[in-house]
C-alpha cells in the first residue's frame, strides 16, 4: 500500500469479534483490513496447542499496520529484513517476530453487498521462515482485478511443525501439525466474515506455494476443506519434500518418524523435556536454533525438517492415498511446479548444480535406494549436455515437485475430479537459475516488479522486457481469478486449439507459463514415464 496515496475517511467495517478500520488506496480503491486476529494468542498454557478463539474486542480497531510474522529464525535470502519488522534494528538479528503471531489480512474493492471470489493466500517458506506482510505475498492487485483476497500468518517451525509429545508427554500428539491447524482457524474466520467485506463465502479458493502447497495437500488429505473451500491451487508443493517418499522399509510421513527428528532436534537445542521446553523463552529457543542452523545442511536438513505427519486421527492419510480414494472429487484443483525447481538453493549452497545426481538422490529422504543408479543414468542421458541444467538438479524437482504434481492431477482425473495441470517455464535473468521455485509467485500474484521479487528474479534489462513481464503475469492472473470465479482458468472467449483442458490420463493437457504461453499434451512424457516404471507403478497405479 502506497503511503502517499492513503486517504481519509477510512474504511471501517464490522467483524464478529468487533468492528475494524483499514486503509484505502485512493489510485485504485482497495481497501486493505491488516493483522486482524483470527485465533487467541498462542502463548502461556496455549503455548504448543491447537488454536482457541479469539476474544473480541470494543471500539474500533487499528487496521493499518501488519501483525508480526511467526517467531522464526532470520534467514536474509528468505525474505528482506525491512518487510519483515516495523523497524529494522541497528544490527542484523539472528531472529525476528512473535509466538503472538496468529492474524490475518484482507485486500478488497468490493462494495457493500457484493459477493466476489475470494482466495486465502497460506505462504511458503518451508513451513520455518517467511510471512504474509511480506510485499511479494500482498493482494492488492488481484483486489484490485475482482478478488477479496486474505492472507494469513501460522505458527512455524518449532512452534507449529514439531512433535512435543516426542518429549514424553502424549497430551501434546498431533503437535506436528499445529501451524495447519491454525490455517483451518483462520478459514473459520474467512466464512464467518468474508462476505462482511464483499466476498462469498461459497467461493472461497485456497492457494499455497511451496511448504504452503503442501500444507493445502494434507488439509486435503484430511477432509479439512469440506465446507470450507471450493477450490484449491497446489503451486510446488504436494505432501512434503520427498514426494511420494515410501519404500518398502521406510516412510517418511509416519508419525514415527516425525517424532524421530523431533527428538533428534530437540537434542539439537539442548532441551530433554516438556517442562523445559515450556520454560525456555521465544527469544532463546530461537537463538539456540539460530546457533544450530550452521551445523546442519539446508535442503536435506532444515528445508526437510518441519513437515505434518499421517497420525490416524487428524491426518489419517497421505494426500496421494486421500486423493485416489476420492478425497478431492468435490474440489477443483490446480497444481503445477516451476521447470526448475531446485535452482533456488543455490542460495545457500553454490556448487549444488555441480553434484552428481547419485549423491544427491542418496540424501533425498524416502528416494527409493534400489531406483538411484538408474534414475542417475536416465537424468545424465537426458540432461548431460547443452544448457538445459544440472542432471542432478532437474532428479531433485522431478522428486520434490514435479512429478507428486503430475502424479496428484492423475490422481484426481482417475476418480473423476477435476484438476488443471500447469508448469512455470518462463528463465528469469541468472542463467543458472532459470525457471526457478517460486519465481511464478509475483506473477500470479500481480506482485513481480516488488524487491522481493526482483530479488530473485531480477530486474528487467529493457521496456521490452518489463512489458514482456506484464503480459505474462496479466495472463496468470486472469487465469487465476476465473479459476477461482468458475473453476475454468480459461478467459470466457479463449479459441478452442487454445484452450487449457482439464488433466487426463489420456490427453494429459499441461499449460506451459512462459514467453510464450502454450498449452501442451504430455511434454514431459519421458521423464513421467520413467517415474511411474521405477518409482510409483506399485503404489499409485496409472500416476503419475
Amino acid at each position: 500500500m502506497n503511503a502517499s496515496a492513503l486517504h481519509e475517511p477510512r474504511p471501517e467495517v464490522d467483524t464478529t469479534l468487533g468492528r475494524v478500520r483499514g486503509v484505502r488506496d485512493q489510485s485504485t480503491g482497495v481497501c486493505a483490513y491488516l493483522g486482524l486476529p483470527y485465533a487467541a494468542p498462542p502463548v502461556g498454557p496455549r503455548r504448543f496447542r491447537p488454536p482457541a478463539p479469539a476474544a473480541g474486542w470494543s471500539g474500533v480497531r487499528d487496521a493499518s499496520r501488519f501483525g508480526p510474522p511467526a517467531a522464526q529464525y532470520f534467514d536474509p535470502h528468505e525474505a528482506p529484513l525491512d518487510e519483515l519488522v516495523d523497524a529494522p534494528p541497528a544490527s542484523v538479528p539472528r531472529w525476528v517476530g512473535s509466538e503472538d503471531c496468529l492474524t490475518l489480512n484482507v485486500w478488497t474493492k468490493a462494495s457493500p453487498g457484493e459477493r466476489r471470489p475470494v482466495l486465502v493466500w497460506i505462504h511458503g517458506g518451508a513451513n520455518w521462515l517467511e510471512s504474509s506482510r511480506l510485499r511479494v505475498y500482498h493482494g492488492a492487485a488481484l483486489a484490485a482485478a475482482g478478488a477479496v483476497f486474505v492472507s494469513l500468518n501460522y505458527r512455524l517451525g518449532v512452534f507449529g511443525f514439531t512433535d512435543v509429545a516426542a518429549l514424553g508427554d502424549e497430551s501434546y500428539a498431533g503437535s506436528h501439525s499445529l501451524g495447519l491447524r491454525d490455517q483451518l482457524a483462520a478459514l473459520d474466520w474467512v466464512h464467518a466474515n468474508v462476505e462482511r467485506f464483499g466476498g462469498d463465502p461459497a467461493n472461497v479458493t485456497v492457494v499455497g506455494e511451496s511448504a504452503g502447497s503442501m500444507d493445502l495437500s494434507w488439509l486435503i488429505a484430511g477432509g479439512h476443506l469440506d465446507g470450507r473451500a471450493r477450490r484449491a491451487v497446489l503451486m510446488s508443493g504436494v505432501a512434503g519434500v520427498p514426494g511420494l517418499a515410501q519404500h518398502d522399509d521406510y516412510d517418511f510421513y509416519a508419525e514415527a518418524e516425525g517424532r524421530r527428528q523431533a527428538r533428534e532436534l530437540y537434542a539439537l537445542l539442548g532441551i530433554d523435556g516438556v517442562s523445559q521446553l515450556l520454560a525456555t523463552s521465544t527469544g532463546e529457543l530461537l537463538e539456540r536454533l539460530a546457533r544450530a542452523v550452521p551445523s546442519r545442511d539446508m535442503l536435506f536438513h532444515w528445508d526437510s525438517l518441519f513437515y505434518p505427519r499421517v497420525d490416524g486421527t487428524f491426518l489419517p492419510r497421505t494426500p496421494f492415498e486421500a486423493v485416489q480414494a476420492g478425497a478431492a472429487r468435490g474440489l477443483d484443483l490446480m497444481v503445477g511446479s516451476t521447470a526448475y525447481e531446485m535452482s533456488l538453493w543455490l542460495l545457500w549452497d553454490d556448487g549444488l548444480d555441480a553434484r552428481d545426481p547419485r549423491e544427491l538422490a542418496r540424501r533425498l529422504p524416502g528416494f527409493p535406494p534400489a531406483v538411484i543408479p538408474a534414475a542417475a543414468e536416465a537424468y545424465e542421458r537426458w540432461f548431460g549436455h547443452g544448457g538445459a541444467g544440472s542432471p542432478g538438479l532437474h532428479l531433485l524437482g522431478d522428486a520434490m515437485f514435479v512429478m507428486p504434481a503430475l502424479a496428484l492431477a492423475a490422481l484426481q482425473a482417475q476418480v473423476g475430479g477435476r484438476a488443471y495441470a500447469y508448469q512455470f517455464t518462463w528463465e528469469c535473468a541468472d542463467p543458472r537459475l532459470k525457471a526457478v521455485h517460486a519465481a511464478d509467485v509475483g506473477f500470479f500474484l500481480g506482485t513481480f516488479e516488488t524487491p522481493g521479487a526482483e530479488a530473485l528474479i531480477g530486474a528487467p534489462g529493457s521496456p521490452r522486457e518489463r512489458a514482456a513481464r506484464r503480459e505474462l503475469a496479466g495472463r496468470m492472473q486472469s487465469a487465476l481469478l476465473a479459476f477461482a470465479e468458475r473453476g475454468d482458468p480459461n478467459p470466457l472467449d479463449v479459441a478452442p486449439r487454445e484452450r487449457w483442458l482439464a488433466y487426463s490420463t489420456e490427453l494429459r493437457s499441461l499449460m506451459l507459463f512462459g514467453s510464450p504461453s502454450r498449452v501442451a499434451y504430455d511434454p514431459l512424457l519421458a521423464r513421467r514415464s520413467w517415474w511411474q516404471q521405477h518409482v510409483y507403478g506399485r503404489r499409485l497405479p496409472g500416476a503419475p
